[in-house]
């Protein structure tokens, strides 16, 4: 047999709700055949991913028994190119026995209750489970295998052929819950290979009894027993409503012990398309996928009863979306030795998490080395050159699995072995860090790791800006408060001789009352007194505004001698324009001197008229 590799529990689709041509209720298929069907099956499955389906019908698994019959064949069929048939094999197709289940609901119908089964036990499925359950009418007891539901059909209508009267069987078969919990209690083998399910729609479901999810969270009621045991009996729940998933949970007004209480433990919501035709395959409404995070196994699929919120979701897209460009699908040795050590099985690499599991020296890091030798760093202590010696490695990456990477592509891994590890956090020698501050080994080199994330890098980058920023913030005010600090000194010093505030108060007082006292004895009235002060004050502006304009005198000034020495040299001088004609020669030095002369008499024109201003500003005094 093939050997095929196994990548362990990630997040795959799942359909646990396929109907197949020739379905023994409801079938819409328009397929001319079971081949031809189960080629439209499987196309539809690579087409939208499908990894798992669960072959689903009323009463029986022969539709499933031909499915998987037509996949275990799949060799002969040309209509599927090598990598499809691969993919095909790999696909987990497993049993759904759908049972119709007293008591009526009350919209006149009968709760439809889901028994998946392990596909290897189906050996005993008749004798353990299809002659075991009986549907009683009349006193006549009918088992619910395909002779016992003929006979039920044909106690209903003697006329029909078998055919007819298994389908007639089929619409009449029901199952009381007290002789389906009989069974379980008594067949701990066909217990422990059975998941069972109950829907959960409004119209054939358990919560057809009271319509909707949030009736579970009411007291009362007549059917609160049946309900609760038909919801002991099941382990999952069919339904992709949000709402139930979450009260299944215990996640609603409900909490986890009071749903315990109601429905005898937390459940998983599953899903699947329900499909009666070929249009309908793996096309669930609304997009809600089902995905579930196990091996592709019975035993896989059984872990979503100990985690199922963790391990089921109901959604379009996967729950953990990885860019393929950075997941290594699996790996092969190449082993050229003639006594080969290595095997050249294809080992499957789970995005998520990988353990290699052996004794001390059996050989654990070895792929670890191949893989980082072909793509990786070179941190690697150890030397494994004598094992490595004619031995290489394929490497094989998520966005082309049929295909091992190329020398050409430069995409690398972070390898990290234990003594590299070891040596890292043994480090305790301190460096500095591009912020200034400092940093250990350690904890540069978890930094360097977690930035590998983008989102995170982001993250550290608008935190360090930030932390620069208020840095910044700080150092400028701790600057401004030194200067503050040093004016405020200075002030304190220079009031030292003034004495404190009441006597400086009490000197402005004095002070004041002498004013007072020499106004009094001049004999000059308030209103002389305060034609006195306006004449101080404008005698006080135009002496600042006289020494502006000597200022400014100066400045011109200055500005003249500027022109006459430097811009003579640096400027007119500058202009350098020779011809061989005397009279242009002539022309072009009068204009250099005519310049010179404009500004000089520019700079005369405005000392005159600064002259003007201050003789009137004197004048004013």
């Amino acid at each position: 047999m093939d050997y095929q590799y196994n990548k362990g529990s990630i997040w795959r689709k799942w359909d646990f709700h396929t109907h197949t041509l020739g379905t023994n209720k409801n079938d819409q298929f328009k397929s001319k055949d079971f081949k031809e069907f189960c080629i439209t099956l499987f196309i539809k499955a690579l087409e939208n991913e499908i990894e798992a389906i669960e072959i689903t019908d009323y009463f029986s698994i022969e539709n499933y028994m031909s499915v998987y019959t037509f996949q275990q064949k799949i060799d002969s069929v040309d209509i599927f190119n090598e990598i499809e048939k691969a993919r095909i094999k790999n696909i987990f197709i497993f049993p759904n026995v759908e049972l119709r289940m007293l008591p009526v609901t009350d919209s006149g119908r009968l709760i439809n209750f889901h028994c998946i089964f392990n596909p290897v036990s189906l050996n005993n499925l008749d004798d353990d489970f299809f002659s075991t359950i009986s549907h009683v009418s009349h006193d006549q007891e009918y088992k619910m295998n395909r002779s016992g539901i003929i006979r039920l059909g044909k106690s209903l209508d003697p006329s029909l052929t078998d055919d007819t009267a298994y389908k007639k069987g089929i619409e009449n078969f029901v199952v009381s819950h007290d002789s389906f919990k009989k069974l379980l209690t008594t067949n701990i083998n066909l217990r422990n290979n059975l998941i069972t399910v109950v829907s959960n729609s409004n119209k054939d479901g358990a919560s057809a009894l009271q319509q909707h999810f949030d009736l579970f969270e009411t007291e009362g009621g007549s059917l609160d027993a049946i309900r609760a045991t038909i919801y002991n009996l099941s382990q999952c729940i069919f339904s992709g409503n949000p709402n139930d998933r979450e009260y299944f949970l215990g996640n609603k007004k409900d909490d986890e012990k009071t749903v315990v209480r109601k429905c005898g433990s937390l459940k998983p919501c599953i899903h699947g398309s329900d499909a009666h035709t070929e249009d309908k395959l793996f096309k669930p409404d609304n997009d809600r996928y089902c995905w579930v995070k196990a091996d592709l196994s019975f035993n896989g699929l059984k872990q979503i009863l100990c985690e199922p919120s963790e391990r089921v979701r109901i959604q379009r897209d996967s729950p953990d979306c990885k860019k393929p460009y950075n997941i290594i699908e699996k790996v092969k040795f190449i082993d050229k030795k003639a006594n080969k050590t290595f095997t050249d099985y294809e080992i499957g690499i789970n995005p998520n998490l990988n353990a290699i599991i052996g004794g001390k020296s059996s050989g654990k890091s070895l792929p670890l080395h191949f893989i980082a030798e072909k793509i990786g760093n070179t941190t690697d202590i150890k030397n494994y050159s004598s094992i490595t010696k004619d031995v290489d490695i394929e490497i094989f990456y998520a966005d082309d699995p049929n295909n091992a990477i190329s020398i050409s592509d430069k995409r690398v891994i972070e390898f990290l072995p234990q003594l590299y590890i070891e040596d890292i956090v043994r480090n305790k020698s301190i460096t500095a860090t591009h912020q200034g501050g400092e940093s250990n080994a350690f904890n540069k080199f978890i930094e360097a790791l977690i930035r590998q994330e983008d989102d995170i890098n982001e993250l550290f980058d608008n935190h360090i800006n930030m932390l620069e920023s208020s840095e910044d913030k700080i150092n400028a005010n701790v600057s401004e408060w030194i200067k503050y600090d040093k004016q405020y000194k200075i002030a304190k010093v220079e009031l030292q001789p003034l004495g404190d505030k009441n006597a400086i108060s009490n000197e402005i007082k004095r002070q004041q009352a002498k004013i007072d006292e020499l106004t009094k004895h001049i004999g000059l009235t308030s209103e002389e007194i305060q034609t006195y002060n306006q004449l101080s004050q404008e005698n006080t502006r135009l002496e600042e505004e006289i020494k502006q304009f000597n200022f400014d005198e100066s400045e011109l000034d200055r500005l003249g001698r500027y022109l006459t020495d430097s811009l003579n040299l640096k400027v007119v001088n500058s202009f350098d324009f020779n011809s061989s004609s005397f009279k242009i020669d002539q022309i072009y030095q009068n204009i250099k001197t005519d310049i010179l002369k404009s500004f000089l008499a520019h700079v005369e024109s405005e000392k005159k008229e600064l002259a003007t201003i201050k003789k009137e500003l004197c004048d004013q005094r």
